[in-house]
């Protein structure tokens, strides 16, 4: 069995500031003086640590077996078991207090989708229109960050589905789109694949 060591107390809580409003900067002559901002707003949130395990099970004969590598194999299985569960709490978590969401809220559970056209049901049957209303959507704050897309690798396979005015497909590889850090690119934003993103019956959210 293992486990991705979080802090060394488990019942340890930390209280975050949460600034949710931008301090206002003002112009102001000389020996002025600056009104005390009210805006900003001193939320706090309890942060409580979590820890993920992982257990696998192997017989006798196996780990006795000098052919095959089994802590190799078993250690392996360990690490992407719990980057699987780290991925699933940051992307698709519904904010149960369970083993499987840990009281986590992914960001495909959180927020407001966007709404595809009438009749665009699947990705593969989408319109770029449908992807492009996902950038329009977007806050100016959220476009001036690093924006990724983040799609289950079935979902990705159905863009290439989907084609832009000039009948090219709507996913672009590194060759044709250059993407520091990514193998592709959609509407000029990074592709990331995740298999802990929904698959099949949700559009990916940026």
């Amino acid at each position: 069995m293992a486990h991705l060591p979080a802090t060394p107390d488990h019942n340890q809580t930390t209280t975050v500031q949460i600034g949710t409003v931008r301090p206002a900067a003002l112009f102001v002559a000389e020996n002025g003086q600056l009104s005390v901002d009210t805006l900003k707003d001193n939320t706090t949130v309890s942060l409580v640590s979590r820890y993920i395990y992982s257990l696998s099970s192997s017989t006798q004969e196996m780990l006795d077996d000098s052919e095959i590598d089994v802590a190799a194999d078993l250690l392996q299985g360990f690490v992407e078991s719990m980057n699987y569960r780290a991925d699933w709490a940051c992307l698709a978590a519904d904010g149960t207090d369970d083993t499987t969401d840990g009281a986590m809220t992914g960001i495909f559970s959180g927020g407001t989708a966007k709404t595809a056209a009438a009749g665009n049901v699947t990705v593969g049957v989408t319109e770029l229109e449908d992807w492009q209303q996902c950038v329009a959507g977007a806050t100016g704050v959220l476009l001036s960050r690093a924006c990724k897309w983040w799609i289950h690798p079935y979902l990705l396979g159905q863009t290439l589905l989907i084609r832009d005015t000039n009948k090219r497909p709507l996913f672009q590889t590194a060759l044709e789109a250059p993407a520091p850090g990514s193998y592709g690119s959609i509407l000029g934003y990074p592709v990331i694949r995740c298999f802990a993103a929904p698959a099949r019956t949700r559009l990916p959210r940026r």
